[in-house]
């Protein structure tokens, strides 16, 4: 991923990039961001993690967002909820 993004932003000078990914690739700039970086030392990147609380020890900037409602935290209404997304992306298009 890393990778392909540098590729873009070099063929496409001047452009911006966001690049949206679960907080197990980015927190803590590293991952996807540490890789970005060593591939392309010059760009400027900024990790943003949702947190619901926070804290004064990241080097992330923080969205404080609302917890998750304990209806969807059990496990069961979880998989529903996966199981509604995947049906409605069925019928999703790009143009």
């Amino acid at each position: 991923m890393a990778e392909s993004i540098v590729n873009y932003i070099n063929q496409h000078p001047g452009t911006q990039v966001m690049h949206i990914a679960g907080k197990f690739h980015t927190e803590n700039a590293l991952g996807t961001a540490a890789q970005i970086q060593a591939l392309a030392p010059n760009l400027n990147i900024a990790v943003i993690t949702p947190v619901t609380d926070i804290t004064g020890n990241s080097t992330d900037f923080q969205l404080s967002v609302l917890a998750p409602p304990v209806r969807y935290v059990q496990k069961e209404n979880q998989m529903q909820a996966y199981k509604h997304l995947h049906k409605r992306s069925d019928t999703l298009t790009c143009d």
